[in-house]
């Protein structure tokens, strides 16, 4: 546990008994001498402890999970499998149980029935999940790449021109339907 908590992940299995092969730990390798959350917010009304290899369950699909992504002020998300689709990779954003994010699902279903909307993702699922530290909501969404990779000075100046055109259109799309992003966490 100490080194789960330290950002070095033992990769431990809870599988179950499934007819499809799922991965392994030994197919991922998570380490970060970075900053991780703080640990201290593994309280009530903070985070809720995840485990790679955990089964996050919704009232119609589950998900397992892989890999850390990473976290903010308000959520922890991860990369999952869908258990009965095992091509099927999702990020999975699990909230604070503080209340303070609990709006987020209803905020992106919301716009993806506006036809102004553009760039920004779509919500796959979203569900409930009461926890030792209390009632968190999980945010199912398409995995996308982390904005530091994208603006990298490996690419293209062409590329990272889309990219900035593509964050400015999403932007554009929220505040056309009153809603302003409130930070990056």
């Amino acid at each position: 546990m100490l080194l789960r908590l330290l950002g070095i992940f033992c990769l431990r299995s809870r599988s179950a008994k499934v007819g499809i092969r799922m991965f392994s730990a030994n197919d991922f390798h998570f380490h970060s001498f970075e900053a991780t959350e703080d640990i201290t917010r593994y309280s009530n009304g903070g985070y809720h402890p995840v485990i790679i290899g955990d089964i996050l369950r919704s009232p119609s699909k589950s998900y397992r999970i892989v890999q850390k992504l990473g976290f903010g002020t308000y959520a922890t998300v991860w990369l999952a499998q869908q258990v009965d689709r095992p091509r099927s990779f999702y990020s999975l954003k699990v909230t604070t149980s503080d209340g303070l994010s609990g709006n987020e699902a209803q905020v992106l279903s919301s716009l993806h029935d506006k036809p102004r909307v553009s760039n920004i993702i779509a919500l796959r699922d979203s569900f409930e999940l009461e926890g030792p530290n209390g009632k968190h909501w999980v945010l199912v969404t398409d995995v996308v790449v982390p904005l530091v990779n994208l603006l990298s000075p490996e690419r293209s100046l062409d590329w990272r021109i889309k990219v900035v055109k593509g964050i400015v259109k999403g932007v554009a799309s929220l505040h056309a339907s009153n809603i302003v992003h409130g930070g990056t966490g």
